[in-house]
């Protein structure tokens, strides 16, 4: 962000697990501000990453606890500059879901990538979404053919401005996981 370093990750409560929990400071390391989210179950919160657009709006992914049987479901937090929190998005089909990374582009539209698990099957999952939070665009890629899981996403990054470059493991070899890109276009 625009002078400022912004850090995220998890805090644990004595009363409801983990929570998400987002920092900004100054480049001088003075600590500006502290803000947490807390699911509605009040359970675990993860955060997977963190990408912050040229004002200062600083967007989490990861995961929120949904039920018991360890599901849980995609979450994207934005927060604008000042630390106020500005939306809460969640994605949940069958089974589980996390998202795993995200990036702004410099439209301020913000690109998620993840995954759904059900159990039997693997998906990634792409979305994408307006500034001010509203999905604009999802889809679901089963992974490779060959590839009875389906894979993970890891990271993205963007190209030009309606296409995103995804990477993550597939699992095709004996041996285990190989590396994997899928270029996802709107």
């Amino acid at each position: 962000g625009p002078d400022a370093v912004y850090v995220a990750g998890g805090t644990e409560t004595r009363t409801h697990g983990w929570d998400v929990v987002l920092l900004k400071y100054s480049t001088g390391g003075k600590r500006l501000w502290t803000r947490t989210y807390d699911g509605a179950t009040h359970r675990s919160d993860e955060v997977w990453d963190l990408d912050v657009d040229g004002r200062g709006r600083a967007r989490v992914v990861g995961s929120s606890f949904v039920a018991e049987g360890s599901e849980n479901k995609a979450l994207l937090v934005g927060w604008s500059a000042d630390g106020s929190r500005r939306w809460v998005r969640t994605f949940r089909g069958a089974g589980q879901q996390a998202a795993f990374a995200a990036v702004t582009t410099g439209n301020s539209a913000i690109w998620v990538a993840g995954h759904v698990d059900t159990g039997t099957q693997r998906e990634w999952v792409v979305a994408r979404y307006s500034a001010s939070g509203a999905r604009e665009w999802l889809t679901r890629w089963p992974g490779a053919p060959g590839d009875p899981r389906g894979g993970t996403a890891h990271g993205c990054l963007t190209y030009g401005a309606g296409g995103l470059f995804v990477g993550g493991a597939v699992n095709t070899a004996a041996e285990g996981d190989d590396a994997h890109v899928v270029w996802f276009q709107r």
